[in-house]
C-alpha cells in the first residue's frame, strides 16, 4: 500500500458521516494520522507531496457546502428547583470554554469546544428526533458543570431544562419554547 493510497483511505474515512460523539472521540487519532503521513511525506518525491498536499488541502480548509440552511441555534436554559413543584427560575447555559493561552495549539486540539459543540448538536437533534438520549446527553453535561461550578447541590436536588430559539418578528424578539424537559433529581 503506497502512501497516497492510506492517505486517501484515511480522508475517506474521516469524510463519511458518523454521529458527532464518534467524530468527537476520534478526531484526535485522525489527526495523529494526518500529522504522521505528512511526516512520512518528507521523504517521498516533490510530486508526491504535490499530490498529498492537495488532498489535505480540504481537510485544512473545509467546505462550507454541507449546511443544507443556516438556521438559529438553540439556547439551553436550566432551572435549579427545591422540589419538582417548584416554580422554575431559568439560568442559560454557558457553553463558550475559556480560551486557550495558545491559539495554534487550539486550533488543533481543543476538546472544551468540541464538548460544547458536541451538546449544541444534541439540542439540534433533540427538536429534530425527539430522542431521550440526546436530552440524557444535555443533562449529563449541565449535571457535570454544575458540580464543578457549584459543589453544594442539596438546597436545589432538582433540574430541568428548556431550549428557546430566539427570533426577530419585525422590531421585536420572540422566544419559542421548543423543548421542555421532565424534573429530574441531581
Amino acid at each position: 500500500m503506497t502512501y497516497v493510497t492510506l492517505l486517501r483511505l484515511i480522508l475517506r474515512v474521516k469524510s463519511q458521516p458518523k454521529s458527532h460523539f464518534a467524530l468527537y472521540a476520534t478526531g484526535k487519532v485522525y489527526t495523529h494520522l494526518i500529522i504522521f503521513c505528512i511526516l512520512i511525506g518528507f521523504r517521498l518525491k516533490a510530486a508526491t507531496m504535490l499530490e498529498t498536499l492537495k488532498l489535505l488541502f480540504p481537510v485544512f480548509i473545509p467546505s462550507w457546502q454541507f449546511f443544507k440552511e443556516i438556521a438559529p441555534s438553540p439556547r439551553i436554559e436550566f432551572a435549579l428547583l427545591r422540589t419538582n413543584q417548584d416554580q422554575a427560575k431559568w439560568q442559560e447555559l454557558k457553553l463558550r470554554a475559556a480560551s486557550t493561552p495558545n491559539l495554534l495549539i487550539s486550533l488543533f486540539y481543543n476538546p472544551h469546544w468540541n464538548e460544547a459543540l458536541y451538546i449544541m448538536n444534541c439540542a439540534e437533534q433533540l427538536i429534530v428526533s425527539s430522542q431521550d438520549f440526546y436530552a440524557e446527553e444535555i443533562l449529563k453535561y449541565i449535571k457535570t458543570e454544575l458540580k464543578l461550578k457549584q459543589p453544594d447541590l442539596e438546597a436545589t436536588p432538582y433540574l430541568q431544562f428548556r431550549l428557546l430559539f430566539t427570533s426577530r418578528d419585525q422590531k421585536d424578539l420572540r422566544e419559542d419554547l421548543l423543548y421542555s424537559s421532565e424534573i429530574k433529581e441531581i
